[in-house]
């Protein structure tokens, strides 16, 4: 009875007004003291100092290949000790920032002021105390993987369970759109099948960060964890939702249950609003705990020893002075938000000059088959042929040889202080691993010391934004010999064993255009937006269907907006000429079709959000507004289409019985 009593009388502490703003007086004071000490921490006097002179002697160390006196420094091996001081400046201000603490600390405090204002502050701490009760004395045993996923569980199903008690609060407005919504989440936690998605999230999101090996590289496990955190509960969240709305729709009508709504003074209008606004709720509640656990996460990580480093930051004993290069590519190139510039192409497919050598080609087969692209399908085959084929030849370089490609539109990256990156890849045969190909890059004039690369993967080398010229461009000449220069200056050539070739997707500029951070909160959002069109889909789809067909067509239509970018390459391929060059009308049809569903969903899969993140890519304001109104307008149209369904049919009517 004591234990009861005391139990109670706690309870009403913590729902009692003045426990609610004491507590969240402390917690707030407490995010604001931990923030200060992280930044008091990061920028002690001598830190920056004695890393910017780590940087300068690391990169002092190391003259260009064929330098003959390393006290002399060229202008090329100047222009690369620039970029990489600069690169490194950019470092030590991302460690001292406290942009990314903040953030996560944000997400921390507002969930415990969500559930400090829910009447539960010390309920959740009992419960956090009994957590960490049971798992320190597994880490203590050796079962470190066992007590972090035991803690990672606890921390997301608090967390879910916080901001579906807000949800809960906050559509308990007035009227029935917002009673819908409210049974509706209230429904959620209760039927079996939104239970199963529920469990199998929060189970993954824990054991997630287990799966990462140490071994691999720093820059490769964050893309793996941002990959199957961001991607893996996207895609549970979009199954459940189409699960639980088509379930919520289809069920009450199947079991009666509707007739209790629709005879009330309830519109259809308002009872669909209702169950979309229910499923956008529950979206938003799963997508922002596993957002705020990924984005935690990730910032957890950024601070392990990436390879070459004993701590962040610091170089290993034995490795040298200078900074680690998986460091540099994590900043730089994945915990980033950069725009991109490809080579200017010199040929366009409407050129005079080249469809005047299409047609003297087609003359010249046509002398040997009087049958060769007679009709209008066969003679857009050559022609895309033939320009595949010359774009190809234009990025080949023979041994020893060199070819210039132009850069436009950087004058942004020019204004810029941050480095600008070249992404390229090289092939070269048949990509045998175990060749090494020698690459010399002359950027804006400036020659730069040879670049030993493997043939297949993605290489990279930065520069300052001053070799930008005013207008904004670059001329980037690559070389495929191995160039090195006397002591009077005269360039000594090694060409490489064969002929390379870049792949039209294989060579960028890429620059840094925003913040990490912003960038996820972006790409957050629009996966929101998308969540949100998939629960209206499969509840316009529950109004005249059954649970399991609903159930397909929605799921159908997701796969098909999900996988419309690999549908629109295949198109570039799929032919209507056979090999004996007859048109098959079958294939017409088929590609006609294709052609009509890449239209409709073009916009869903531009957007790309989980591909942008995991690439370091800009996810720009103009393409999230685009792509929500896009979004918002297809969802409203679906919208339309089910209450006219829900007004024609005749949901409570009594049948006597």
């Amino acid at each position: 009875m004591k234990l009861r009593e005391t139990l109670s009388r706690l309870d009403r502490a913590q729902r009692s007004l003045p426990f609610k703003i004491i507590a969240s007086v402390v917690l707030v004071a407490l995010a604001i003291a931990a923030l200060s000490t992280y930044y008091v921490v990061v920028t002690m006097p001598g830190q920056k100092e004695a890393a910017a002179a780590v940087a300068t002697e690391s990169q002092a160390a190391k003259p260009a290949p064929g330098a003959a006196e390393p006290a002399k420094i060229s202008q090329e091996e100047r222009s690369a000790i620039e970029a990489s001081q600069r690169m490194y400046e950019e470092l030590l201000a991302a460690r001292t920032s406290p942009g990314s603490v903040a953030v996560g600390l944000g997400v921390l405090t507002v969930i415990g002021l969500v559930v400090i204002w829910l009447g539960l502050g010390l309920t959740y701490l009992a419960f956090a105390a009994i957590a960490g009760g049971v798992a320190y004395p597994l880490s203590l045993l050796g079962l470190g993987g066992l007590s972090r996923v035991l803690l990672g569980i606890v921390a997301l199903t608090a967390a879910f369970t916080a901001l579906m008690q807000g949800l809960r609060v906050l559509f308990s407005g007035p009227g029935p759109v917002f009673a819908i919504a409210r049974n509706m989440l209230i429904e959620a936690t209760r039927m079996k099948v939104s239970l199963v998605f529920i469990v199998i999230l929060i189970f993954a999101m824990a054991a997630l960060p287990g799966s990462l090996s140490p071994d691999t590289p720093l820059r490769y496990r964050v893309q793996s964890f941002l990959q199957y955190g961001t991607a893996g509960s996207f895609w549970i969240i979009a199954i459940l939702v189409l699960f639980f709305s088509a379930a919520s729709v289809a069920f009450e009508q199947r079991d009666k249950q509707i007739w209790q709504t629709m005879t009330k003074p309830v519109a259809s209008w308002q009872y669909i609003l209702g169950k979309w606004l229910g499923g956008c709720g529950l979206a938003a509640a799963l997508l922002v705990v596993c957002s705020a656990g990924v984005f935690l996460f990730t910032e957890y990580l950024r601070q392990q020893p990436a390879v070459g480093e004993s701590a962040y930051l610091a170089p290993r004993e034995g490795e040298g002075p200078q900074f680690s290069e998986d460091r540099q590519i994590l900043e730089t190139q994945v915990l980033s938000a950069r725009e991109s510039v490809d080579p200017v192409i010199p040929l366009t497919i409407d050129d005079p000059n080249f469809l005047e050598g299409v047609k003297q080609y087609i003359l010249d087969n046509r002398t040997r088959d009087p049958e060769f692209a007679q009709t209008q399908s066969m003679y857009d085959k050559v022609v895309g042929d033939l320009y595949k084929s010359l774009l190809l030849q234009m990025r080949s370089i023979e041994p020893g040889a060199y070819k210039p490609f132009l850069f436009r539109g950087l004058s942004r990256a020019r204004e810029s202080s941050s480095p600008v990156t070249i992404r390229y890849r090289v092939d070269a045969g048949n990509n045998a691993p175990d060749q090494l190909y020698h690459i010399t890059f002359v950027i804006g004039g400036v020659t730069y010391p040879s670049q030993d690369v493997t043939l297949g993967p993605t290489h990279s080398l930065s520069f300052l934004p001053s070799l930008i010229d005013e207008n904004g461009n670059i001329e980037i000449i690559v070389h495929n010999a191995l160039v090195q220069f006397t002591q009077e200056g005269q360039p000594i050539v090694t060409p490489n064993a064969g002929t390379i070739s870049i792949p039209a997707d294989g060579f960028e500029l890429t620059f840094r255009a925003g913040s990490y951070q912003a960038n996820f909160m972006r790409v957050a959002f629009i996966l929101w937006i998308k969540l949100a069109f998939l629960a209206m889909l499969a509840i316009t789809a529950a109004t005249f269907l059954s649970f399991p067909v609903a159930c397909l067509v929605a799921f159908a239509v997701f796969l098909v907006a999900e996988g419309t970018g690999f549908l629109s390459l295949s198109l570039e391929y799929y032919d209507a000429v056979n090999p004996g060059e007859k048109i098959v009308y079958y294939n017409i049809v088929v590609r006609a079709i294709g052609l009509v569903v890449a239209w409709m969903f073009k916009r869903y899969s531009d957007l790309r959000p989980t591909a942008r993140l995991v690439g370091g890519r800009m996810l720009a304001w103009s393409s999230v507004a685009w792509g929500t109104t896009v979004l918002a307008v297809w969802s409203g149209a679906l919208y339309g289409i089910s209450v006219l369904i829900f007004r024609r049919r005749e949901l409570a009517t009594y049948s006597g019985q």
